[in-house]
């Protein structure tokens, strides 16, 4: 049977006796220095056998093909091999401007993936070479033929594959000359050098320690913006795979500092896979803000019973694939300096928590597109509360709580303390079974979206005490607690 803490101090208290021990045993931390020399990735491509007047030939990067139809004089592999060379090439598919005797759909350099690679040919063999040292792709082959013809399978040979200064898994990139090792420390401390490649790491319960010296990106944006101005979807690997071991595995990962003369720089995009460790962690003490081109300054993907805490700069998660979910224990949103807008943290539809996961929101802004589980309590002290509405207990302490739901949702027991501000004016129907106010809360619902089964119980004060704004028209009953 699997021991599992319960949601309270004692849990945070055990997740740090563990985390001390766990880290005298670990093998040390690994530094990244991003030294090693950029290599290009060539692939080769051969083409066979007879080849017609109407064939074709196609080359696939990222769902996106460039096709050429034979004309009548291309009907050899060598002639076939020196125009889809010549496609890959082109910028245009205008026919007046080809030299070989063929018709194409598109030419490569019209599409950005295909100016990740510069194409040459030697007799019927087509040699794809990065054209950036170190910058990996992927290409398919295929083709249409009334008789034989091939466009080989791209063989890439052992020592040509992409590899460089930007690749986790080139062991000349860490201090140690040896890539980081289950229970090792992977610490990004100083430097510009990003992570780009490599990224599929399968290695458990490796930890990650960024601090604000380090400027440089780990991960890849799911837009690649790198080459002239010919943006496209992201096709590679694009985030850090941290995996956990399954039920034993402990680990605990840091991104920033709580306090630096240095401003936190750089993407950090992360996959903690969908194991069920002992005990895990994420801290963001520092981030940068989201911005329109990479979003937020972390974000990740996966994460089983995952503690979360952030202090300043924007998170997200919950935002991939069903399969790519987050599933949260504790988790707390918390300030820095500017109790208003340090933090923000957004769940997407994929995120989710343990039932009975405590919540607690002391600053920034916390953004839920999902509700939590009926058995969780969210204590709110100061900053925004976004979610849809479900929850166990929600204690409004300070700050506000915008209920956002386009259905049914509700609240077992709402407390709004003095300072605290639940504002239900753009959801639905939310059913609260008990709803206690104090002196000084405010409770706006002017469409009458909250249904209090139990009433309104005024503790310590009067009605003319709160700030409560509901829809007109409704008939009161004062009764006694």
């Amino acid at each position: 049977m699997k021991f599992r803490t319960p949601h309270s101090a004692l849990r945070i208290l055990l997740l740090s006796l563990l985390t001390t021990y766990y880290s005298l045993l670990s093998a040390g931390e690994v530094r990244w220095i991003g030294a090693a020399q950029d290599k290009p990735q060539i692939t080769t491509i051969t083409v066979a056998n007879t080849w017609a007047a109407g064939d074709q030939a196609t080359v696939t990067c990222n769902n996106k093909s460039v096709t050429v139809t034979c004309g009548a004089t291309m009907d050899t592999p060598a002639e076939v091999a020196a125009g889809l060379a010549e496609a890959l090439g082109l910028t245009h598919h205008d026919a007046s401007k080809i030299t070989a005797d063929m018709t194409l759909n598109v030419g490569g350099r019209e599409l950005g993936e295909f100016w990740d690679f510069d194409a040459t040919v030697s007799g019927a063999v087509i040699t794809l070479t990065s054209r950036v040292a170190g910058v990996p792709y992927t290409v398919i082959t295929s083709e249409t033929t009334a008789g034989d013809g091939t466009v080989g399978a791209p063989t890439t040979a052992s020592g040509d594959e992409a590899t460089g200064k930007h690749h986790w898994d080139n062991a000349a990139n860490w201090h140690t000359g040896v890539v980081p090792t289950s229970g090792d420390q992977a610490t990004f401390t100083f430097g510009a050098v990003d992570v780009l490649y490599g990224l599929a790491n399968s290695t458990p319960d490796i930890s990650l320690y960024r601090r604000n010296g380090y400027t440089g990106n780990i991960g890849l944006p799911d837009v690649n913006e790198s080459v002239n101005g010919k943006s496209y979807r992201e096709y590679r690997a694009k985030r850090l795979v941290l995996p956990i071991t399954a039920t034993s595995g402990i680990q605990t990962h840091e991104i920033g500092e709580r306090t630096s003369s240095l401003p936190a720089r750089g993407t950090t995009y992360l996959d903690f896979g969908q194991n069920d460790g002992t005990l895990q962690e994420l801290v963001v003490y520092d981030a940068p803000q989201a911005n329109s081109q990479t979003g937020a300054g972390v974000q990740f993907y996966g994460g089983n019973d995952l503690d979360l805490y952030v202090y300043r700069g924007s998170v997200a998660c919950g935002d991939g694939l069903a399969t790519e979910g987050t599933s949260l224990g504790i988790l707390q949103v918390k300030y820095l300096t500017n109790q208003a807008n340090d933090a923000h943290l957004h769940i997407g539809i994929y995120g989710g928590f343990e039932a009975g996961a405590p919540v607690t929101l002391t600053g920034g802004r916390l953004t839920c597109a999902k509700s939590f589980s009926t058995s969780t309590t969210a204590e709110v002290h100061g900053g925004r509360l976004d979610f849809p509405g479900t929850v166990g207990t929600l204690n409004i302490r300070g700050g506000t709580v915008l209920l956002r739901n386009d259905s049914v949702a509700t609240i077992t027991n709402l407390f709004i303390f003095r300072g605290g501000n639940l504002d239900a004016s753009q959801t639905e129907s939310v059913t609260v079974t008990n709803c206690t106010l104090y002196e000084g809360a405010t409770l706006r619902d002017p469409f009458g979206m909250l249904t209090p089964t139990n009433g309104y119980d005024f503790v310590g004060c009067q009605p003319a005490d709160v700030t409560l704004e509901v829809k007109d028209s409704q008939t009161w009953t004062p009764s006694a607690l």
